[in-house]
């Protein structure tokens, strides 16, 4: 990746018509980032489903030094199936110090909420 001297990252896509098709070579994209140690994302109002969720934050596990994680994925379309992988997906980040998801408006049931 060429971004080797990023500390932080905010992006905001607010409203956009983001499926998530691309979001794992984003996710591989911003692991890349070798001294990213604060990401915000919003991806509220949007379309992204469990498919691409899973594979978004596989591509984050090489954000090793990421102390805060903050990530909008309000009224979006998941219902939780990849949520324990997300999860999962997370725990690579080794310095983790804040994690803030909003995941309201989607359709995340109580089956899988215990995965994560």
């Amino acid at each position: 990746g060429g971004c080797q001297i990023v500390k932080g990252v905010h992006i905001d896509f607010l409203g956009n018509l983001i499926t998530g098709a691309t979001l794992g070579q984003f996710g591989r994209g911003l692991g890349c980032c070798a001294r990213l140690e604060t990401l915000n994302l919003r991806l509220n109002k949007n379309k992204i489903n469990d498919d691409s969720l899973g594979d978004f934050v596989a591509g984050l596990g090489g954000c090793q030094i990421v102390k805060g994680v903050h990530i909008d994925f309000l009224g979006n379309l998941i219902t939780g199936a990849t949520l324990g992988q997300f999860g999962r997906g997370l725990g690579c980040c080794a310095r983790l110090e804040t994690l803030n998801l909003r995941l309201n408006k989607n359709k995340i049931n109580d089956d899988s909420l215990g995965d994560f």
